[in-house]
């Protein structure tokens, strides 16, 4: 078999570039050819994966997004692959495309409950038009066999805002790298990184995110002045401050708990200095980064909405809070998550086993090769 993967970009710091590539790898592993189309190969990689570079250009990013989609088909088109798989808005068709989101769902939604500047924002970014032509032709018969949903609620936003048929989309959620999340490095690491970041015995409350409002920061830096415990640490991943963080943090005499790391290469690192994961999203089509802390053994509080949460179970292997997220809440569930390592330790127990259950990386490219395989049958002649 040879895949065609279509990802704009290939390595571990961005969610999706991260689970591509997870998956590129898997298949490898099991002997399976493939040929990775992305805008920038990396220098040195997997010695077995051949790349095709798709020159695009880095600025405008509304221009880059659906020429890279558009010319990584086109290039995809012309080779010989028994599969083209195109990730999210990555391509324009393909015999199967991830949806990591439905991004029209997303935005109405966060125009509705971001506030004045979201909706502004969202209203006339040029980007937001041009990834609604792809999912709208994507998301047509034409622009698929399959799709693979990460999570049933994306797959019910995709039924309900293209009228796609439900039996064309499958729920195979984003897998994890069980070895490099795990509760055991986890415990090995943590006090040198600890060291290294200068933490102390501070207990640390950790945020992973790169789009601050949708995934409710504001909510966790207006829960922070509200704790008990005025000795925890946030530690906010993702990128630098934000006018409206930075305001956030001003407003809760907050300079001196609260660090911004901007991106980071090794983010299992970050989960090893935390003892509390949190992330109140007001919109999360999965969550990669939720299943990562779990498999890394952590306690996680999130809302109700996230995809992942629907493998979870609330007070067994996490703490799920509801929509809005309310600041007085989640510096009660924190404090009493800081209260009690026993309570600590359960729910991070519970949660490893949850990962192993449902996001194992190897189970989930099972999962995408029995739908390969389904596909390949109905090609033949």
């Amino acid at each position: 078999m040879h895949i065609a993967m279509l990802s704009r970009g290939y390595g571990k710091t961005a969610g999706i570039w991260r689970v591509t590539t997870d998956l590129a790898e898997a298949f490898l592993a099991r002997g399976i050819r493939v040929t990775y189309f992305c805008a920038d190969p990396p220098v040195s990689s997997h010695p077995d994966l051949r790349f095709v570079a798709v020159p695009t250009p880095r600025q405008p990013y509304a221009l880059r997004v659906p020429l890279f989609a558009r010319r990584a088909s086109a290039a995809a088109a012309r080779g010989r692959f028994d599969i083209v798989h195109g990730q999210a808005t990555d391509c324009r068709g393909a015999d199967i495309i991830t949806a990591h989101s439905c991004h029209r769902y997303g935005m109405e939604l966060m125009r509705r409950t971001g506030g004045a500047w979201e909706w502004i924002k969202k209203t006339i970014n040029p980007v937001h038009p041009a990834i609604y032509a792809l999912e709208r032709y994507n998301f047509s018969t034409r622009g698929h066999r399959r799709i693979l949903s990460v999570s049933g609620r994306v797959k019910q936003e995709i039924v309900e805002t293209y009228g796609v048929a439900p039996e064309r989309v499958r729920v195979v959620p984003n897998g994890v790298d069980l070895r490099t999340f795990d509760p055991a490095r986890r415990e090995e690491r943590r006090e040198r990184v600890r060291r290294r970041l200068g933490l102390g015995d501070a207990p640390v409350i950790l945020f992973v995110g790169y789009e601050y409002v949708r995934k409710g920061l504001r909510f966790l830096l207006e829960a922070m002045p509200r704790m008990r415990h005025a000795d925890a640490r946030l530690l906010v991943i993702g990128k630098p401050p934000t006018h409206h963080a930075r305001h956030h943090v001003a407003r809760g005499h907050l300079e001196h708990r609260v660090r911004f790391t901007g991106p980071v290469a090794e983010v299992e690192d970050y989960y090893a200095a935390a003892d509390v994961f949190a992330l109140p999203t007001l919109y999360e089509a999965f969550g990669l980064v939720i299943a990562e802390a779990m498999a890394s053994g952590l306690p996680v509080l999130t809302t109700r909405v996230a995809g992942a949460a629907e493998w979870m179970q609330d007070g067994r292997d996490s703490i799920l809070i509801d929509m809005p997220p309310d600041p007085e809440r989640i510096a009660a569930h924190l404090d009493a998550l800081l209260d009690d390592e026993a309570l600590r330790r359960r729910l991070g127990r519970e949660a490893r086993r949850t990962a192993e259950r449902h996001w194992a990386a190897d189970a989930v490219a099972e999962q995408v090769l029995a739908v390969y395989r389904e596909l390949l049958q109905e090609k033949a002649p």
